[in-house]
């Protein structure tokens, strides 16, 4: 009778336990969810809130690809260092709301051009200032070499991107209404067309840019 008590007891201790490890479980498994749905908008809304562990969360998720980005405009000593700069200029902005965490890749591809742009104008300037030269003086509208690859780069990723449009999209852009891919096109809808065309066009620009193409 004693050992029949004693199993039973043990049965329903190990049934206890065993409904304890189910709902840890379960638990666990939503903690993994909800931190895989956490978005950008999420994190920056975090950040401008004061929560530390957001700017580490957004920092890991895209310092990789920020490397890669900076490495692919400079080299590996200086790419690094700009991806630093960038998280500088980047999380006070954060912080104080100014961001909402939309296209955050494209905000930090962006501040990281701009960076390597500064300082290479800087650098040429510089290099300008020791040229003593007074015969050919250097020329305050010069530009330097990188900034050009740059704007080749942009200029690159306009016309790859222009030519994957549509006739009649490509035809308002240009402002052509006459031309024939437009002549059953009413006003209105031409209006709406220009509008999608260009943010059709400015999305496929930023992905370019951003893949480094």
């Amino acid at each position: 009778m004693n050992s029949q008590i004693i199993n039973s007891f043990r049965a329903r201790s190990l049934v206890a336990e065993l409904q304890i490890g189910v709902s840890f479980l379960k638990m666990a498994g939503m903690n993994i969810r909800a931190s895989a749905q956490t978005t950008d908008l999420d994190l920056v809304h975090a950040i401008s809130k004061g929560h530390a562990q957001a700017e580490s969360e957004l920092v890991q998720k895209y310092q990789r690809k920020l490397v890669a980005f900076c490495c692919a405009r400079s080299d590996a000593n200086r790419g690094l260092d700009f991806a630093q700069q960038v998280w500088l200029k980047i999380l006070p902005k954060l912080r104080s709301g100014k961001y909402d965490g939309k296209n955050m890749m494209a905000l930090l591809c962006q501040t990281a051009r701009n960076l390597v742009i500064d300082q290479s104008r800087r650098a040429s300037e510089k290099s300008h200032s020791l040229d003593n030269n007074p015969i050919e003086p250097a020329s305050t509208n010069s530009r330097c070499p990188l900034e050009q690859i740059l704007e080749a780069e942009e200029m690159t990723a306009f016309t790859d991107c222009k030519q994957s449009l549509l006739d009649k999209e490509v035809a308002v852009l240009d402002g052509n209404e006459n031309s024939p891919e437009l002549e059953s096109v009413s006003k209105p809808r031409i209006y709406k067309l220009r509008h999608f065309a260009i943010r059709k066009l400015r999305d496929c620009i930023r992905k370019k840019l951003e893949r480094g193409a």
